[in-house]
């Protein structure tokens, strides 16, 4: 966040608009986008494709696989595909699921593996102060909650931890499969040694804690780990006590690979006529075996919105300069689903847009202002929330997050819950064993150039 916060004043930032590396003014973006708009919407938006982050703004939220309406006055073409590449993400699904999230406050018993509460999966803020509340004793009849980590590698959590146990990383699914086999939901796999004995007592207190304990795998953790920690979660009734399921509050839910890889084949067969790439790096970091540079050569017109001219914008028709965050407007929504408007501090320093900006040139409103097309979504957002959009608005941007609409949690079929735990392949047991995660610090070509990123550790 705050090495963010320091590429406001990058002075390697993108400034202007370049066309094929010679600079345009925003004008002539506009003419060039309404004609290839009509081009597309020609042919319904078929040849157009739209690759993002992982965006959870409101205005989009609801237009997975089609690039509908983004907000009103922000049409784009009809039948235009809307894709996703974040890189670092895990891809840890065995089966299509919604959303998680924990109550780490209702909770007397924690088993982690490898998770990190002050890490960077969403609502670690929120659930390291839930956590935290339980550590301090106010009156006679508060209890103290108790956390158990198992780990390869010390982390800040293994290190708070009540108990810990240091695990090669191979062996974490061994001792998952272990801990569901004690609780009856598989058969019982043996262990030895001091695993043995922590087995023990972690079962014993997650038998007698049911319905206020928590089996949590950490985000990089194999699928299988994922589906263990669900089903034990389920036996022991933690489901709509110390864990939600919810709706995805992304844009597009479907695997983060799985999308790139169709974007990938699309473009190599020749179905991408327009690539509109809004934020993001992918030549630098999409994976090497989908080849995206070759790929992205057969596109007819690229256009690509970043705040820096990188790898990516070399292969792109079309350079935009993209706005800081505290240079535009735009809205956001939490992992709970608490919305926020985000407001400018600050005029834009350079010749920069916002991706409002770059999806309204191929709408019927081309140059509609960030502000407008973030109002006319909430304008008719606030139908919804018993109040005028003036009231509304005004107590938005005073408090600074829009009260989340109560939403009933999803219901998980009991059915879909894993009985036969596919095993992952194992390797043969040698001296050395590692396990890699990406840092913070290097998921974008972009971070590494901000000196406050440099300075930040490592979780």
């Amino acid at each position: 966040m705050q090495a963010s916060i320091l590429n406001l004043y990058d002075p390697d930032r993108a400034q202007t608009v370049l066309e094929n590396g010679e600079i345009r003014s925003w004008s002539a973006f506009l003419d060039a986008a309404q004609e290839l708009a009509s081009a597309i919407k020609a042919q319904n938006g078929a040849g157009f494709r739209i690759l993002t982050g992982t965006v959870t703004s409101p205005p989009w939220l609801g237009n997975s696989g089609n690039f509908g309406a983004v907000s009103p006055g922000e049409m784009a073409p009809v039948g235009a595909r809307f894709r996703r590449w974040c890189p670092g993400r895990s891809e840890t699904r065995l089966w299509p699921q919604p959303q998680h999230r924990l109550h780490a406050g209702q909770s007397q018993c924690h088993p982690l593996a490898r998770l990190r509460f002050p890490g960077q999966r969403p609502g670690h803020i929120a659930y390291a102060k839930q956590y935290a509340r339980r550590r301090k004793l106010d009156g006679p009849n508060d209890t103290l909650n108790r956390l158990y980590v198992v780990e390869p590698t010390p982390t800040v959590t293994g290190s708070s931890a009540d108990h810990r146990l240091p695990l090669r990383a191979g062996d974490i699914e061994l001792f998952a499969r272990a801990l569901a086999g004690k609780l009856g939901l598989s058969s019982p796999v043996p262990l030895s040694g001091e695993a043995a004995k922590w087995l023990e007592a972690v079962a014993k207190d997650l038998q007698k804690e049911r319905r206020a304990s928590l089996v949590v795998a950490g985000e990089y953790q194999p699928a299988a780990v994922h589906a263990l920690a669900h089903a034990i979660n389920a036996s022991l009734g933690n489901v709509g006590t110390t864990l939600y399921y919810t709706e995805p509050v992304e844009a597009e839910s479907t695997g983060n690979l799985e999308s790139l890889r169709e974007l990938c084949a699309d473009m190599d067969a020749g179905k991408v006529d327009l690539l509109l790439i809004l934020g993001g790096n992918p030549l630098y970091d999409a994976p090497h075996d989908f080849d995206f540079t070759s790929k992205l050569k057969r596109v007819p017109t690229a256009i690509h919105l970043s705040p820096y001219y990188d790898e990516t914008s070399v292969y792109c028709h079309w350079h935009v300069s993209e706005s800081h965050y505290l240079e535009t407007w735009s809205d956001a929504r939490a992992y709970d689903g608490t919305a926020t408007i985000i407001q400018p501090l600050i005029a834009p320093l350079y010749y920069s847009r916002s991706a409002h900006d770059v999806v309204a040139a191929f709408s019927d409103k081309p140059g509609l202002p960030a502000y407008d097309a973030v109002r006319a979504y909430w304008t008719e957002a606030s139908a919804h929330h018993d109040s005028s959009i003036d009231v509304a608005w005004r107590k938005w941007l005073n408090d600074g997050v829009v009260p989340p609409r109560n939403s009933p949690p999803s219901r998980r079929n009991s059915s879909s819950a894993p009985r036969a735990f596919p095993c992952s392949s194992r390797r043969p047991r040698t001296k050395s064993n590692s396990s890699s995660a990406p840092t913070p610090t290097c998921t974008t070509a972009a971070l590494p150039t901000t000196a406050g990123c440099r300075n930040c550790p490592s979780p």
